[in-house]
């Protein structure tokens, strides 16, 4: 259920002007409790998950990139174990 009450915070914002923008301005400041308040914000819209559902759905979303990671973007290599966000830009 945690997983598809992501999915249902992610199809709320994208029709709703507000959440969408209270989502962005939450990736913008990445701060590294994004999980923690993204799970807050998505308990007030009504489709609640928990920090840690979301860090399990999304492993490494609210974290910074490691060198390797850097190196693997520069250089275009897409890592299929690591699942992007519908929260990510």
């Amino acid at each position: 259920m945690s997983t598809e009450n992501i999915a249902k915070l992610a199809e709320a914002a994208a029709s709703n002007p507000t959440l969408s923008a209270k989502i962005q301005a939450l990736r913008a400041e990445s701060t590294p409790d994004f999980a923690e308040r993204l799970a807050d914000l998505s308990t007030e819209a009504g489709v609640p998950f928990t920090a840690e559902e979301y860090r399990a759905a999304y492993p490494g979303s609210d974290t910074e990139l490691s060198a390797e990671q850097l190196e693997r973007v520069a250089g275009g290599v897409r890592d299929s174990k690591n699942l992007r966000s519908p929260f990510e830009n």
